[in-house]
């Protein structure tokens, strides 16, 4: 028997990546049965051929792809796979940052004839965000915006001494302006706790820049060291279905780059903030968790997968009981006990693991793929071919970093 062949379109110009990034990327290759072909955007767009080499069954479009950053580019992407896409294969899209341009994803989906969405943001925003996506044409399904690798899952639990009590990383700068009110909290938590955990004479390693943001491995060893770490949400309280409001933002930022969030506010989004809100539980959430560190969380809905009191500690969205929280940090014992309850229910019982992803990714677009067809080609020499494709952009990816070029994604 044939097996089905999936295409991952991906766009990634630097490596290493973060360890997430790379665990959802590959999660289709080493978590399903499925024959996976691999093709990176950012390199090999100039040589388009290569996409049609294998008869493939579905293709999926990674949310590297399809996320809008820029509108020009981002048209001229959807008219190049128009061109130079030819199957008949059921098409898949995967998409996260839904907050902004949202036209241009509704384009992408409508343009590309995409079966599936699958989509990060909550149900009751979807009317705004894929306000033109014909329902009867395209599902939406909600999924995670990441999962847990299961080869990551330390064999016990960490229960050791950790020498600092709070931990935060953050990457930021004004242009996130474009999140809102609720964006903005992620800066804010920071710039709350860090005095007082001073003043009450706890240990803590708290900062918010891009150059103080950690990934791989290093966030790991990070999160190993503390006892709590703090946390919000993910998402948007403010969602730019045009791009007028990044255009905006970015024009008032150049003007005057030291603008505060209430001018921008007022000048880009008046009335908007918070009308909806793009939220969703964060890989780091799951990480911080499988490292043993326990949470202090703003109060939030975190996919309904993390309950307050039993797997982190939940801050009120105004504060008023920081001092509760301060005090519950000194009692080690009940740290501890929440820390393996989230532990257990989280990590050990394999309900976010990205085996348990694909097995339901697969489950809904399995039913409309067509049957497999045989290969045209010998040896599997597509399969072969897009494998050294792969490790040849990841090897371009390493010598562009070095060069300190380009960014994570196109």
């Amino acid at each position: 028997m044939n097996r089905l062949k999936l295409l991952v379109i991906y766009s990634a110009s630097e490596y290493p990546v973060r360890k997430t990034v790379w665990s959802y990327l590959y999660c289709f290759k080493k978590r399903s049965s499925l024959q996976v072909y691999y093709w990176n955007y950012f390199w090999w767009r100039r040589f388009p051929f290569f996409l049609n080499l294998a008869k493939v069954d579905v293709v999926l479009f990674h949310h590297s792809v399809t996320t809008p950053w820029t509108r020009s580019r981002y048209l001229r992407k959807i008219e190049f796979f128009k061109r130079v896409l030819a199957t008949k294969a059921l098409k898949v899209a995967l998409f996260q940052d839904e907050y902004f341009n949202c036209d241009l994803s509704c384009e992408f989906v409508n343009a590309l004839g995409i079966s599936h969405v699958f989509s990060v943001a909550p149900e009751v925003t979807w009317p705004v965000i894929y306000r033109s996506v014909d329902p009867k044409k395209t599902k939406i399904h909600r999924i995670l915006t990441g999962y847990i690798n299961q080869a990551e899952i330390p064999a016990t639990f960490d229960s050791g001494p950790r020498p600092i009590d709070v931990g935060y990383r953050t990457d930021w700068t004004n242009a996130l302006y474009k999140t809102g009110s609720f964006g903005l909290r992620k800066k804010e938590i920071a710039e709350k706790f860090l005095p007082r955990l001073t003043q009450s004479g706890f240990s803590a390693d708290i900062r918010v820049n891009r150059r103080s943001f950690l990934t791989g491995n290093r966030w790991f060893e990070f999160l190993k060291r503390c006892r709590f770490v703090l946390g919000v949400e993910s998402g948007s309280g403010v969602v730019d279905t045009d791009g007028s409001i990044l255009t905006c933002i970015a024009e008032n930022l150049r003007r005057q780059p030291s603008a505060s969030f209430e001018t921008i506010k007022r000048t880009c989004f008046p009335n908007q903030d918070g009308k909806t809100v793009v939220r969703a539980l964060s890989p780091r959430h799951f990480e911080a968790i499988l490292c043993g560190a326990c949470q202090i969380l703003m109060e939030g809905e975190y996919n309904g997968i993390l309950i307050p009191w039993r797997h982190y500690l939940p801050l009120k969205s105004d504060y008023s009981n920081i001092d509760g929280i301060l005090e519950r940090l000194r009692d080690e014992k009940k740290r501890l006990a929440m820390a393996e309850q989230a532990f257990s229910d989280i990590v050990l019982s394999g309900k976010y693991s990205y085996d348990a992803f694909v097995s339901h990714l697969l489950s809904i677009i399995q039913r409309d793929i067509p049957v497999a067809t045989p290969s045209r080609w010998p040896f599997k020499l597509p399969h072969q071919v897009f494998n050294l494709l792969d490790t040849m952009g990841w090897a371009f990816g390493a010598w562009y970093r070095l060069l300190a070029f380009g960014k994570y994604f196109s």
